[in-house]
């Protein structure tokens, strides 16, 4: 069985985690395809296993969440759907329940979970067990409440809010150690294309403020944001100097935003455990890429070989740290072997001739440093390679203490004075690539 990528989408179409195996599956739109049939596949219109325009899509659904695994190839449906049945059981063991605002405030443990599950698209890990050891981030819960009338009303009149949804079991979630402390963690999945040269052709950053709250008695907060934050609306113009704006931004129902609009401050009376306080995007010019990946060809005289040179440079404040970065380039099956030099110590460069696939890891990077990887594509047939065939390359890496909007939190105030001194508050800043793709023709 040979999976290109898994998705968890809610019933709403929106596609909460994305993790992509094979380059294949950026060559189409699974995501756009099972999201335009959701609609049917909510009224049980739809059978667990479809296929369309060569895409075979397979899912499960566990509440108003479904699990999606998409390939190119047909695998046996009783494989897949026991698998995607294992990645849910793994993630309710992770985070205690599954559900939409739970899967939004464990995005990255899940997505870590994803990752370890498959390697180039083959079945890896499916226990728990296993899986533990190499999830780093911690999962959070989230508290369960009922549904309230002014939550039924706001759904029905299209108003963005969230409703928090629950955790049971706790068994790898933060606890009593927590007690009395108070997480403003401030998530965005960056999901960019560039072509060879580093020129931008699409890019857009969807961000969430996540509150993880331990304290008790439900004190009332206030987080501040940016006081010259914009939220454009359609059509509107962006305002010069403005250091944070946002095409869309939405609240979750325990926020009010008597105080936003005037001085961009959150007061909220936090559930227990976490909660997307605010959710938002932005998209265009106005995102600057922490990272640039540069391809370029060369053809060697006299041979069938061809010279490709990866050039990746840092671009953050010296305060941001890259925790690592993995580039992928897939090569067409007429490269026999690949000659390779890498020059930093933290840095590794393999090709795998099962998956035609070479990986280059960066684990350590200085700001405005550049990394170089200059590789010899070797063709041993008649075939010469094709330079059409290479790539697209692809980026996944993670940045600590960066936003790419330019959210940036002010102040984090307890209003209950008995809490307000012995409270720690943390608030941190990571920056995840969703989707990176560099196009090499």
């Amino acid at each position: 069985m040979l999976i290109a990528e898994i998705m968890i989408v809610s019933d709403r179409s929106e596609v909460l985690v994305r993790k992509i195996y094979r380059d294949e599956a950026k060559a189409y739109n699974a995501k756009h395809i099972f999201s335009s049939r959701v609609g049917d596949i909510n009224k049980g219109l739809v059978p667990p296993y479809f296929a369309e325009d060569g895409v075979h899509l397979y899912f499960i659904q566990r509440g108003r969440l479904y699990f999606v695994a998409s390939s190119t190839s047909k695998a046996s449906q009783i494989a897949a759907t026991e698998f995607l049945s294992r990645l849910y059981y793994m993630a309710k063991d992770l985070c205690g329940t599954v559900t939409e605002e739970s899967v939004r405030a464990n995005q990255v443990p899940l997505f870590e979970m994803l990752h370890e599950a498959m390697d180039g698209g083959h079945v890896q890990i499916v226990s728990t067990e296993k899986l533990r050891p190499f999830i780093q981030s911690t999962p959070v819960a989230v508290q369960r409440t009922p549904s309230t009338p002014e939550e039924v009303a706001s759904r029905m009149f299209g108003i963005e809010r969230t409703s928090p949804v629950a955790a049971s079991g706790r068994s790898a979630i933060r606890s009593a150690g927590d007690q009395k402390a108070l997480y403003v963690d401030v998530v965005e999945n960056l999901t960019a294309v560039t072509d060879s040269e580093g020129g931008v052709v699409h890019v857009k950053v969807e961000g969430t403020v996540n509150v993880n709250n331990f304290l008790q008695g439900h004190p009332t907060l206030k987080i501040a944001v940016n006081e010259d934050l914009q939220i454009c609306r359609p059509g509107e113009v962006r305002a010069f100097g403005r250091s944070a704006q946002f095409d869309r931004c939405t609240f979750h129902q325990s926020v009010d935003t008597g105080e936003f609009d005037q001085n961009r401050i959150l007061k909220i009376v936090p559930p227990d455990g976490q909660f997307s306080a605010m959710a938002y995007s932005v998209e265009g010019s106005s995102v600057s890429l922490p990272v640039r990946v540069l391809v370029s060809f060369a053809e060697i005289e006299n041979t069938r070989d061809v010279s490709v040179k990866l050039r990746v440079s840092l671009n953050v404040p010296w305060s941001s740290k890259l925790v690592k970065l993995h580039i992928v380039l897939p090569l067409p099956a007429s490269v026999s072997s690949v000659s390779q030099r890498v020059k930093g110590l933290s840095e590794s460069l393999d090709f795998n001739k099962q998956t035609q696939r070479v990986e280059w890891i960066i684990r350590n990077m200085s700001n405005a440093e550049e990394s170089i990887a200059q590789l010899r594509l070797i063709s041993h047939s008649s075939q010469r390679i094709s330079r059409q065939d290479i790539g697209p390359a692809t980026a996944e890496f993670e940045v600590s203490n960066l936003t790419l909007s330019g959210l940036n939190i002010r102040s984090v105030k307890i209003l209950e004075g008995n809490q307000s001194s012995a409270a720690k508050r943390y608030i941190r800043y990571v920056t995840l690539s969703d989707s990176y793709t560099v196009k090499t023709s």
